[in-house]
């Protein structure tokens, strides 16, 4: 998958985060929503605290 976003998108490696530890797709989806908030991503997404678009506060 990682190969397809930089080959077809041209998202650079160093921005695509792998989560080597789920077999399921549900422990995927838990795994990367931890690291999203770890990261602090929705913020930097235009996310309020909300989990609403900062627009729509």
């Amino acid at each position: 998958m990682n190969r397809y976003l930089i080959e077809v998108y041209g998202i650079s490696e160093s921005a695509i985060l792998l989560e080597p530890h789920a077999r399921h797709t549900t422990t995927n989806l838990r795994n990367g929503m931890r690291e999203i908030l770890a990261y602090n991503l929705l913020k930097h997404a235009g996310y309020g605290s909300k989990g609403n678009r900062k627009s729509e506060e």
